[in-house]
């Protein structure tokens, strides 16, 4: 499991290549008023998150609230991995859900 520095700097960085920011994204902008995300890079930021994290996230890592931060993002991330481990380790963690895998893709018509 990566650490939460690790996970920061992984959502540093897919925010940076998702919006195409050539300077260092700071743990304070908000991914739409400060770096102009819009729903569809949303998308694309979780598909790229999903693919460093090899895990399908749930949808709520992006839209549970209109405009986080980058530090509220990974730390959602950060969060949404740990209780996806405890329940492949058999815990209760209450993380599940579809993720966002499947609606978005469906919807682009993509594979589910």
């Amino acid at each position: 499991m990566k650490s939460r520095e690790e996970i920061l700097e992984l959502v540093r960085q897919a925010v940076a290549e998702t919006l195409r920011k050539k300077d260092r994204v700071r743990d304070d902008q908000k991914i739409g008023q400060d770096l102009g995300a819009e729903s569809i890079d949303r998308i694309d930021l979780t598909f790229r998150l999903e693919e460093v994290v090899e895990k399908s996230l749930d949808e709520k890592i992006l839209f549970a609230e209109p405009d986080p931060t980058v530090a509220d993002l990974a730390e959602r991330l950060g969060t949404m991995l740990e209780r996806q481990n405890e329940k492949a380790c058999g815990g209760d963690g209450d993380g599940g859900g579809d993720g966002i895998g499947a609606w978005p893709r469906k919807l682009l018509g993509g594979h589910g």
